[in-house]
């Protein structure tokens, strides 16, 4: 099945908080919706190699796409490469720290944006 949906989650100094995210997508999505997602996490920065490493090996065990900005140049900066880090029609920006707990999480999100000609979101119960 194609990736049509990026998941960008943008991260500064915390690998803890993107590996519980992460496990809570796997944990939390429906098999048939997460073959559809490209999930990329970028590290804003981070000057703590050890905890860039971390985060590093977090996405390694995830299976997901790791990026860096070399200094951090703040969240505007950050969903703006998240969001050019694929070509999906639909882009889903995360903050690191959420945990996902309804699996149908994905069609509530594909339907608002599919249903509603000039809308974005910002937030989700």
């Amino acid at each position: 099945m194609p990736k049509d949906i990026l998941i960008g989650i943008p991260t500064y100094k915390d690998w803890y908080r993107v590996d519980t995210l992460l496990s809570s997508l796997e944990d939390n999505t429906l098999s048939e919706d997460y073959e559809r997602l490209n999930i990329v996490v970028l590290d804003d920065g981070t000057p703590d190699q050890e905890m860039v490493e971390g985060l590093r090996e977090a996405c390694q065990y995830h299976k997901v796409q790791f990026i860096q900005h070399k200094q951090n140049r703040g969240i505007p900066s950050a969903w703006n490469s998240l969001s050019r880090a694929g070509d999906e029609s639909i882009i889903v920006l995360f903050n690191d720290d959420i945990i996902l707990c309804n699996s149908d999480w994905v069609k509530c999100i594909e339907y608002f944006l599919r249903h509603n000609d000039m809308v974005g979101g910002v937030g989700f119960p």
